[in-house]
């Protein structure tokens, strides 16, 4: 199964660069995040639904990732969160 592309919104605080990202479907345990040079990267595991036959299949549990480029400046100490 391919990544999914995760879609995000990102904007500036004072003193940080905040990013969301929907994540159907994942605990925690499920996601990872790293920030190299400028590059922040998150992605969560594969996860399995139960088998459906779907009238519409448009995303899948899980297999997600992105990369964004964070402005110069920010550090690198990273905080993430997961809330329903």
């Amino acid at each position: 199964m391919r990544t999914q592309t995760v879609p995000v919104n990102v904007w500036e605080a004072p003193e940080a660069i905040v990013v969301v990202a929907p994540l159907p479907a994942v605990t925690p345990d499920d996601v990872g995040i790293e920030l190299r040079d400028n590059t922040l990267r998150f992605w969560a595991s594969l996860r399995s639904a139960a088998p459906r036959d779907y009238l519409v299949h448009e995303w899948d549990y899980g297999g997600y990732e992105r990369e964004i480029e964070i402005p110069a400046g920010y550090g690198s100490a990273i905080e993430a969160s997961l809330g329903h």
